[in-house]
């Protein structure tokens, strides 16, 4: 881990001193959405059961991680493969109904990770394939989802880490993307917001991550920063996230954007195929005493219908229920 001393003291500092969100408000504001296959069969009663879940849990917001994965599409689009049940139109209404606010994901290639390896040029015509995709699909939804009052805006499924974007050229390709579809979006939708996320593999000391975030802040329209806190993935302990933390909320505010935890509700057992289970209580709540401390927007989970409800099994039971308690006001 590359953290540079001087720094790190200051963050420490910073964490205990006057950083807004007591532990008594350490709660969550929303959770991801990840649409699997899974879900083809989901019957319209299967997703009001999900969202009376949501209610327990006094969620506001969500997160669509995507709405096109791969070719296949979770709303009525010839052009890909269709669900039998496409979710969206449902989803959105149960939203309304519930007075959620909802950024809605684009599509995602299951292949991005791979492709963004390649040379930087290379990389460029990749994501200049993959702009035009997502500003097709956007445009394809724009005019569905204006006339729901839960559409918050738009989420950008690529995400941003610390390994791949080092050197100055990949940067500069990276930043191009970003630009010119967040642009597109806010022009699509005006009045709505777009955001992305990203991760830290703690590979640049928290100094060169803030410094890489207020960079790509400052040249791109996104208006919400949601950072995956990696604890369930192994990639950060508790400890570490408070730095990366600490560099991020300072870009962020720099450049007047916004700044949500994403906490990650499972333990990770397996790479690859990703196999994971929910974490222990105790973790989570460490977790969300820290994403209290640096969120500006409210705190995100990922993810609750898989690890925080009764839908995922035992173990996601008694993550949601001793949740509840934590939340149970003591009066």
């Amino acid at each position: 881990m590359l953290v540079a001393t001087v720094f790190t003291i200051l963050l420490c500092t910073q964490a205990v001193a006057g950083e807004p969100g007591a532990a008594s408000a350490a709660r969550l504001q929303g959770t991801f959405l990840q649409l699997t296959a899974a879900h083809r069969d989901w019957q319209p009663a299967d997703w009001t059961k999900l969202f009376g879940y949501f209610k327990e849990l006094r969620l506001t917001q969500l997160v669509i991680q995507w709405t096109v994965y791969d070719d296949l599409a979770f709303f009525p689009a010839p052009e890909y493969q269709q669900v039998a049940q496409p979710p969206l139109t449902t989803i959105m209404r149960l939203a309304d109904a519930a007075g959620l606010k909802v950024w809605v994901g684009l599509a995602h290639d299951p292949g991005f990770w791979e492709k963004i390896r390649r040379e930087p040029k290379l990389v460029e015509i990749y994501l200049r394939r993959v702009q035009l995709r997502d500003e097709a699909v956007a445009e394809r939804l724009a005019p569905q989802l204006r006339d729901h009052p839960s559409f918050r805006g738009w989420y950008i499924p690529e995400e941003v880490d610390d390994i791949n974007w080092q050197e100055a050229p990949a940067q500069e390709v990276l930043f191009a993307f970003l630009r010119d579809l967040t642009t597109y979006l806010h022009k699509l939708t005006p009045g709505t917001t777009v955001a992305v996320s990203g991760f830290g593999n703690g590979r640049t000391d928290p100094r060169t991550f803030g410094r890489f975030w207020q960079s790509l802040l400052g040249v791109s329209a996104i208006d919400t920063v949601f950072f995956q806190d990696g604890i369930g993935a192994g990639k950060l302990k508790l400890d570490e996230l408070t730095f990366y933390l600490g560099a991020l909320r300072q870009a962020v505010q720099t450049q007047s954007r916004e700044l949500q935890v994403v906490v990650e509700l499972f333990r990770q057992v397996s790479e690859r195929p990703f196999r994971a289970q929910p974490a222990s209580w105790e973790l989570v709540r460490r977790q969300l005493e820290i994403a209290s401390r640096f969120a500006t927007g409210g705190i995100l989970a990922f993810s609750v219908p898989e690890y925080m409800t009764p839908l995922g099994g035992p173990e996601a039971d008694k993550l949601f229920n001793a949740y509840l308690d934590y939340t149970k006001p003591s009066w």
